[in-house]
């Protein structure tokens, strides 16, 4: 009796431990999905100072999608000396 109770608990943990390395695989997945589209954002915008109502100005970032008419993107090859 103690034997399966002990070969169910160890199945119990294996299973458990499977279900921890999925769920760390998909926050990682995650993660890199949020840094790719922070890339992207940052590759196709640009902070600018905006003038305030009450005379002060901040700083805003503004998104240029990167699309053609055709809806096709655009790809920038940027190079800095």
């Amino acid at each position: 009796m103690r034997e399966k109770a002990q070969r169910l608990k160890d199945e119990v943990q294996a299973r458990q431990s499977e279900k921890d390395a999925e769920a760390e695989e998909a926050r990682l997945e995650a993660e890199r999905i949020k840094a790719e589209k922070l890339d992207r954002r940052l590759r196709y915008s640009v902070e600018i100072p905006i003038l305030k109502g009450d005379g002060s100005t901040a700083m805003e970032r503004v998104d240029f999608p990167p699309r053609l008419a055709d809806g096709k993107a655009l790809e920038w090859n940027l190079i800095s000396d």
